[in-house]
């Protein structure tokens, strides 16, 4: 085994450690499995959140990350009127999406270079293979979600046993105007 391969083992370990310890403190956001099967097979609804992940992504690298933050929640807001399964998807990236940060968080330390081909990664899932992948796609929304507002200087809190999501932590933070672009 190679030094790459035992950080990406060392990771994913972070990954599952961060999820026992959701299930120590009792998270009770719920992210059942089964209620994800009946996402809606729309198209419209799933390229919403493609193009949802893709906003996320290309905010990470733009000069106004903020204004591009404010634009994507912007239109998350706009989707939860549009689709009943908001609330699963909310809370993926809230319990998905915070593990998958702790993990990329902990493989910048310990290998840059990994890192930089793991949000390659990401960003290349943001094509249309994944479009059918609708709980990986929430758990990369989330995983951007915690990125963007640390890389701002925000302090967004993660609360153990709150039903309180992401989007709700970030909004609690700076101010969501209603952006029509869909």
């Amino acid at each position: 085994m190679d030094l790459k391969d035992l950080d990406i083992l060392t990771c994913n370990i972070v990954y599952e450690m961060f999820h026992a310890h959701q299930r120590t403190h009792k998270d009770v956001r719920d992210i059942n499995a089964v209620k994800g099967t009946q996402y809606p097979s729309v198209i419209e609804q799933r390229t919403l959140k493609q193009l949802e992940l893709k906003k996320l992504i290309h905010a990470s690298t733009s000069e106004p990350m903020l204004i591009e933050l404010k634009e994507t929640l912007s239109f998350r807001k706009r989707r939860v009127k549009l689709n009943d399964m908001m609330s699963y998807d909310l809370n993926i990236d809230t319990i998905k999406g915070y593990a998958e940060y702790m993990m990329i968080k902990s493989l910048r330390q310990l290998n840059p270079k990994t890192y930089d081909q793991r949000l390659n990664y990401i960003e290349n899932l943001a094509d249309e293979q994944l479009q059918f992948d609708t709980r990986r796609i929430a758990c990369f929304i989330g995983a951007m979600l915690c990125y963007l507002p640390e890389t701002l200087g925000l302090s967004i809190q993660y609360e153990m046993g709150s039903q309180k999501t992401l989007v709700e932590l970030i909004s609690d933070q700076i101010s969501i105007d209603e952006y029509d672009w869909i």
